[in-house]
């Protein structure tokens, strides 16, 4: 399977995971006081996409750890963790397992196998299983309904957080056939921005999103960005333009926020943006705000959607196959 069609697959891999997932039988945990989630890259990042989408709807606070340890703070038998790699022989994550296993019976493993699927089986804790033949950044979907599926199954999300996921597939599936095909949003946003500098800025209702985006052009493009936060932006990295800043490179902003982000959130970026209008830098909107209907979950999926497409047409316009991850495999084999 190629780059484009695993990430238009996005959609269809959150009802594909759901329907495998929604009888499956996990023990029933009791006294959880936290939910530690521990991966690394793509294994990761649906950690923070679920914590945006549940916001206050979840009775448990969730840690992400990307590390190969944590804080003592949850090194307690009253802390689920959720180990989740994708080829299960992240060594972070097994790293986290030994740890987690040090402290703790509450642990579930999301994975495909390898490593970790071998100990979780001797040891005897529950598997939930993603499918294969994907490169985990494009698993996003698998990955994201699982643990949506997990939390759901522990009683500790209600069944509303996942239909609203569920709710939002269609609007996926038009949201690809109205801006993400070739010469579309995604398409002529990425034409516009690839020869240049691609700076990232968004705000904390999409946070998550930005730093994905970033990695997504890494590793589908090529391609180096940045990526911060407002109002912290405008604290401290908008003082670095300057007044000769890289002179012989086009430099492209892309602001992504939400319709529904604080009203001075939102004037910043306007602010802003004419502030380097003034500087001859390109700036570039990506929000959804064309649909009433839309809630933020369907919102927050239509920009990675988005963002996703916005990487693979980066690595067209930069003439690379946005399948391998040659310099990151090489670190791992140098590790191993």
């Amino acid at each position: 399977m190629d780059m484009k069609e695993m990430i238009r697959s996005f959609p269809n891999q959150l009802l594909e995971q759901y329907d495998a997932l929604k009888t499956i039988d996990l023990d029933e945990f009791s006294d959880i006081d936290r939910i530690v989630i521990c991966g690394m890259g793509g294994s990761a990042i649906s950690g923070d996409i679920a914590k945006l989408i549940l916001g206050n709807n979840i009775k448990k606070e969730i840690h992400i750890i990307r590390d190969y340890d944590c804080s003592d703070i949850y090194k307690t038998n009253s802390t689920l963790f959720i180990m989740s790699s994708y080829s299960g022989n992240t060594e972070e994550t097994l790293s986290m397992y030994a740890v987690a296993k040090s402290y703790s019976d509450k642990i579930i493993c999301v994975t495909t196998g390898g490593e970790l699927k071998k100990r979780a089986v001797r040891d005897n804790i529950s598997i939930v299983s993603i499918p294969s033949d994907f490169q985990p950044r494009a698993a996003l979907g698998y990955s994201l309904m699982s643990l949506m599926v997990i939390l759901n199954k522990l009683d500790l999300i209600p069944s509303s957080s996942i239909e609203s996921i569920l709710d939002s597939i269609p609007e996926l599936n038009l949201f690809y056939n109205q801006s993400c095909k070739k010469e579309q949003y995604a398409y002529k946003l990425a034409k516009n921005i690839y020869d240049g500098l691609i700076l990232i800025y968004g705000t904390s209702s999409t946070s998550p999103i930005v730093s994905r985006f970033r990695a997504q052009i890494a590793e589908n493009a090529k391609i180096l960005s940045s990526d911060h936060i407002l109002p912290e932006m405008n604290h401290n990295e908008i003082e670095g333009f300057g007044s000769n800043f890289l002179p012989l490179i086009s430099k492209n902003v892309i602001w992504i926020y939400d319709k529904d982000d604080h009203e001075q959130i939102l004037k910043r970026i306007d602010i802003t943006s004419e502030i380097f209008k003034s500087m001859k830098i390109n700036n570039f909107d990506i929000s959804i705000n064309d649909c009433a209907k839309d809630n933020f979950t369907s919102r927050t999926l239509k920009l990675i959607y988005l963002t996703d497409w916005v990487s693979y047409y980066l690595a067209e316009f930069n003439n690379v196959d946005p399948v391998p991850v040659d310099i990151i495999m090489k670190l791992k084999n140098k590790m191993a």
